[in-house]
């Protein structure tokens, strides 16, 4: 009998789940992906990771994977992994995660990154309206490609 994992929760969110996961598993030589068994509305069932010792070859094989995981990429910086169809909201956890389509890093980082978190703490009193002013400056220059 195959040792599984069980994750309830809302459709969409176990659905967004199910979509990542399929995505990241689809790179080439990439890292390995935990198996999805079983998926149907609010429940996600996957095959449970074996515990193993530790050991440098390993961090480094998995290293490895791992970039070649990231070098297999998106259709655009900011988007759902293939599969998702709500083209403007995931999740990161429990957090809602603004999606959108962007040409650059740069650009997607500093619009559904960095300026609607620092907007909130503006907000909130937690962000001076300076403190502001240094990060739109900041989001400028990623968004004209100096990171």
């Amino acid at each position: 009998m195959t040792a599984t994992f069980i994750k309830r929760g809302d459709p969409l969110q176990i659905d967004w789940e199910a979509c990542g996961l399929s995505w990241l598993a689809a790179a080439p030589r990439g890292a390995e992906v935990v198996e999805i068994i079983a998926r149907r509305p609010g429940e996600l069932r996957t095959r449970r990771w074996p515990h193993v010792a530790p050991s440098g070859p390993a961090a480094e094989a998995f290293g490895r994977a791992l970039a070649a995981t990231h070098l297999a990429g998106a259709s655009a910086f900011g988007v759902g992994p293939d599969g998702w169809d709500q083209s403007i909201l995931g999740w990161i956890g429990a957090a809602r995660l603004p999606l959108g389509s962007y040409r650059s890093w740069g650009e997607f980082f500093a619009e559904l990154r960095l300026l609607p978190h620092a907007r909130a703490a503006v907000r909130s009193g937690s962000l001076t309206v300076a403190g502001m002013r240094l990060i739109e400056r900041v989001c400028q220059r990623l968004r004209d490609g100096e990171w």
